[in-house]
């Protein structure tokens, strides 16, 4: 195994009147692969975000604050993607990453939030986070509870809306659920999550990312999931 190339593709425009878009996607490149299924798993995963933040806001805000979409108005909406090389690996095994991502209503504040894709390689066939475990229930215990001891060690601002009247939501974001746990990325530096804003603490707090040794999941990964964990290799560029 090798590692791979991560270029930069443009991100596609959002179908969302008076939107503006920037920012990149990652594709890879090299190690004697053809990554053509590889690549196109990865803008996949991208355009499958983009298409249920458009649904959200046409079910949720189009019909009711028509203004806000229409020509002329004096704020846009945002949707960047901002990739981080830290949060991306690529190898001839495997490909994952973890991309910062703002959505935004026009005139709107906070949207700081997350873009997930894991896929094997050459396939191209996306992993969930489930799909790493021979048993997901206690492998996501054994991750939520390191992932809110980490947390709540590193990050003040998580910490204080962890006390008090907040304290019982917060915790929710930290179940050990697939959904609460959905945004992650296998990389060199270990098991890393992302959570959403207002997902385990205030909105100052914005969007949050840590990560955790695999030594805390590799008892329940199953036979792909150390596959792909043995194959995470920092990306070239």
């Amino acid at each position: 195994m090798s590692p791979l190339v991560v270029v930069e593709a443009r991100t596609p425009p959002l179908r969302v009147p008076n939107y503006r878009t920037s920012g990149t996607y990652p594709q890879v490149s090299g190690g004697h692969v053809g990554p053509k299924a590889v690549n196109a798993a990865l803008r996949d995963a991208l355009l499958n975000a983009q298409r249920r933040y458009a649904a959200f806001v046409r079910r949720e805000y189009m019909s009711s604050m028509p203004e806000l979409f229409r020509r002329g108005y004096r704020y846009s909406g945002t949707y960047r993607t901002s990739p981080k090389l830290s949060l991306i690996s690529a190898s001839t095994v495997v490909v994952s990453a973890l991309i910062p991502v703002r959505e935004l209503l026009p005139g709107g504040t906070g949207g700081a939030t997350w873009l997930s894709v894991t896929v094997q390689v050459p396939s191209g066939a996306p992993v969930g986070i489930r799909g790493l475990f021979s048993q997901p229930a206690g492998g996501l215990r054994a991750l939520a509870s390191a992932v809110r001891r980490k947390v709540l060690a590193t990050n003040s601002c998580i910490r204080a809306s962890n006390r008090g009247p907040g304290r019982a939501i917060n915790a929710r974001g930290f179940a050990p659920t697939a959904r609460n746990y959905r945004y992650f990325a296998l990389t060199a530096e270990g098991f890393v999550v992302g959570f959403p804003i207002d997902q385990v603490g205030g909105s100052s707090c914005s969007s949050v990312e840590t990560s955790v040794p695999y030594a805390v999941v590799r008892p329940y990964l199953n036979n792909l999931g150390q596959r792909l964990v043995a194959g995470v290799r920092r990306p070239r560029h």
